[in-house]
């Protein structure tokens, strides 16, 4: 897909390293499970990644100390910000947070959500995306919605006017309809149908699937597909 669509660069929504991470940047997980797999030329293309609850299992920062190593994996700390500009200007803002200690209510969670609001407060970008690991909402069998994201997620994406949250965890695809003016898509199926979770296609969805998959995303000054 990414040879006949040109794909400009990769976000991931966590658990890279399944199931345990990484233990260090010399891990031989790294060539197993990230270089070898992405290795057509047409994927020699920069890649920005968050954590998973399962790389939390591990080391997770080396993670961030692999950007170093490898020019493509573009990690610069567990969350982040980066702006791209397309042809006529338009500017899109990704928002990239490690939901893990949110969700669980650890470590730098109070600092991490201070920033989250503040840097969504500044962007002037006209579209605003931010994904996580942990989604807010799922009709995934497994996991389903999360009360703490909901809660301490949640208001700052409705109050920011925030356009798209992307998230993984669920094994599942699913595009929900809209929760407070904010679009949610789990995308969480790249382990493939030996991992996959059931899900249900409920009057909140507009697609639901399961056994594998991932998702695409083309950027316009007027829509997001």
């Amino acid at each position: 897909r990414a040879k006949s669509d040109h794909v400009d660069f990769l976000l991931t929504v966590g658990d890279n390293f399944y199931p345990d991470g990484v233990s260090s940047v010399d891990d031989p997980q790294w060539k197993t499970k990230f270089e070898d797999v992405y290795a057509d030329p047409a994927l020699q293309i920069p890649v920005y990644p968050i954590l998973g609850n399962h790389d939390w299992k591990g080391n997770p920062q080396a993670q961030v100390e692999y950007s170093q190593r490898n020019k493509n994996w573009k990690m610069p700390a567990r969350y982040y910000t980066f702006v791209r500009t397309l042809g006529d200007g338009t500017n899109v803002q990704f928002f990239a947070i490690d939901s893990d200690p949110i969700q669980r209510l650890f470590g730098d969670s109070s600092a991490q959500l201070e920033w989250l609001d503040v840097e969504l407060g500044k962007s002037t970008a006209r579209w605003k995306i931010v994904f996580g690991h942990h989604p807010l909402y799922s009709h995934g069998d497994m996991h389903g919605n999360n009360d703490v994201m909901i809660a301490k997620v949640g208001p700052l994406l409705t109050k920011h006017h925030v356009d798209l949250y992307l998230c993984g965890h669920d094994h599942t695809l699913e595009m929900l309809k809209p929760i407070g003016g904010v679009y949610h898509v789990v995308t969480g199926a790249g382990g493939g149908p030996d991992m996959a979770y059931g899900v249900d296609w409920s009057d909140g969805s507009y697609y639901a699937a399961t056994l594998g998959g991932f998702t695409l995303c083309r950027v316009g000054g007027s829509e997001i597909v």
